[in-house]
């Protein structure tokens, strides 16, 4: 039992009265050598002065047969909200219009 599961307490006050100060300082200066490597350590700032200036491509490509159809069945009721002068607009006519943006950016 005792042995199996151990006893941590024992067992860290045992390692600490092993090592010296020095050993302890010398491992800790290994494992920030071994750990350097993977830190960052640049700033947001440093890091956009190595960037290349954006760059946006727009490509135009046509509808999917459903992307036009839900296009199509939006902008009829659009053209229902805006000829109502955009008054009352209920909570299924803005359903209908986030649909419409769905269509059109996917």
């Amino acid at each position: 039992g005792d042995f199996v599961q151990g006893n941590n307490a024992s067992v860290d006050a045992d390692l600490a009265h092993c090592l010296t100060e020095e050993e302890e300082l010398l491992i800790i200066q290994r494992l920030h050598q071994v750990v350097r490597p993977f830190l960052l350590r640049r700033t947001k700032q440093q890091v956009l002065a190595d960037l290349p200036e954006k760059r946006e491509v727009v490509v135009w490509i046509p509808l999917s047969d459903w992307q036009e159809a839900l296009y199509n069945r939006g902008t009829s009721c659009i053209e229902h909200i805006v000829s109502d002068g955009g008054k009352g607009l209920k909570a299924h006519q803005v359903a209908r219009i986030t649909e419409l943006r769905k269509a059109v950016n996917h």
